[in-house]
């Protein structure tokens, strides 16, 4: 029993620090731009495959590929901001329930066209397979395993924490710290303020859409570290939920929230697994969790009170 506690911890901790940055992005869209990315979980696969390609056809180290999948996300982000979103709140300055279905709706649409498209690459054979593998190679293949009070890991989990947590740390310092982020802060509270004080809001959520996307890609090429091999579109359909139920316990657009609200999943998944050997019952006790925290606290556990 003591070896199964001591296990669920262990993965529990270096799981939930994975899911806090793969919410993360998404924390961040939500929070700011009050878009609800519903194509969140195709960002998150289409980083992992892209991780995948870039090891196998560019003969890239596995391990360096998150920080092209940062970049390749910016980019991404610039774009789905001003093909999809420029036109329904680019220039609105308060967000109405009338723009937040509208929003809802193009980022189901890209959704789906998303996952339909990473579907028919993964069948047709174009680099990419459905339930693919990262190929070994490089100091990917090099990392061995640790032993943590008695508990075998694989050291690139634990590496993979560790990351996580300064990513959650950069981002935090970001929108603290500089000029940049406050100008993201100051859009999430009060646009047309912003405006008048000389800053463009256009300017600070076509930003917060390329910081949100690019972390959500590189998070998704954690992913395919993380995992190994098994990777498929149908982990859009995961991760989604998962994220979307971490950034509400967390609060959106609070970066250590939605991080500790990670943890907060990944014990539950950990521990049900290791007592009972089913994920699938995790999942379930994560949701009611959920329901339960939302009927005490509907605004999140991390909400700041006015």
């Amino acid at each position: 029993m003591a070896s199964a506690v001591a296990l669920a911890l262990i993965y529990g901790t270096v799981y939930g620090a994975l899911l806090g940055v793969v919410a993360l992005g998404l924390s961040l869209i939500w929070g700011v731009m009050k878009v609800i990315n519903l194509a969140h979980g195709e960002f998150i696969v289409l980083g992992a495959y892209l991780t995948i390609v870039l090891s196998r056809l560019l003969g890239i180290d596995p391990l360096a590929t998150p920080i092209i999948d940062f970049l390749v996300g910016a980019v991404l982000g610039l774009v789905v901001f001003y093909a999809v979103l420029y036109k329904l709140i680019g220039k609105v300055d308060v967000i109405t329930l009338k723009e937040e279905m509208m929003t809802l709706l193009a980022m189901f649409g890209l959704s789906i066209a998303l996952y339909a498209t990473l579907y028919i690459a993964a069948s047709s054979g174009y680099g990419i397979k459905l339930y693919d593998t990262v190929p070994a190679k490089g100091a990917y293949a090099a990392l061995g395993t640790l032993n943590i009070a008695g508990v075998t890991v694989e050291a690139i989990k634990v590496v993979l924490a560790v990351v996580s947590l300064a990513i959650a740390a950069l981002t935090y310092f970001f929108l603290q710290r500089t000029t940049f982020g406050l100008s993201i802060r100051a859009v999430a509270q009060d646009a047309t303020a912003l405006s008048l004080v000389g800053i463009n809001p256009v300017r600070a959520k076509a930003l917060t859409m390329v910081l949100g996307t690019a972390i959500s890609l590189m998070a998704g090429g954690f992913v395919a570290l993380y995992m190994g091999s098994g990777i498929s579109p149908e982990l859009s359909h995961v991760y989604a939920p998962l994220s979307f139920a971490i950034v509400v316990l967390g609060t959106p657009g609070n970066v250590w929230g939605t991080m500790v609200a990670g943890f907060i999943i990944g014990f539950i998944l950990s521990f049900v697994y290791a007592l009972t050997n089913s994920i699938n019952l995790g999942y379930v006790v994560a949701f009611i969790t959920l329901v339960l925290v939302l009927a005490v606290k509907p605004e999140g556990l991390f909400a700041r009170r006015r």
